[in-house]
């Protein structure tokens, strides 16, 4: 069975920072996109801070295997409490999937700065 697990959120009022683990099943499967919504469908940025390249996509390798940082930030400024995360892949040369990685509430993070 494929999981994906969030094991530490850090927050700071304009920033979400989280790192876990996951487990790729297939060999075929190719990551092509991954992205963060707030509430209401609001679209957030997200980077992966492991790939080397943040902006770079990468498809990981068959097996259980750490991830992360990835940085979440909103052009709007504040990031919302409340955030899901997907993922689109290619497992079959005919269609696209998106998956819906896990969602992170607000109380599920640690938060090290807060604006007064």
């Amino acid at each position: 069975m494929a999981w994906f697990s969030v094991n530490e959120t850090v927050r700071t009022p304009s920033r979400v920072y989280i790192t876990g683990m996951m487990r790729k099943l297939r060999d075929n499967c190719e990551t092509i996109g991954l992205s963060a919504q707030g509430p209401n469908g609001s679209v957030l940025t997200l980077k992966t801070l492991d790939s080397g390249t943040p902006d770079k996509m990468i498809s990981r390798r068959v097996g259980e295997q750490m991830w992360g940082p990835w940085e979440i930030s909103s052009v709007a400024g504040d990031v919302p409490s409340d955030i899901s995360l997907y993922v689109q892949h290619r497992c079959h040369f005919l269609w696209k999937q998106t998956t819906n990685l896990t969602s992170l509430p607000k109380n599920q993070a640690q938060y090290l700065v807060r604006n007064k």
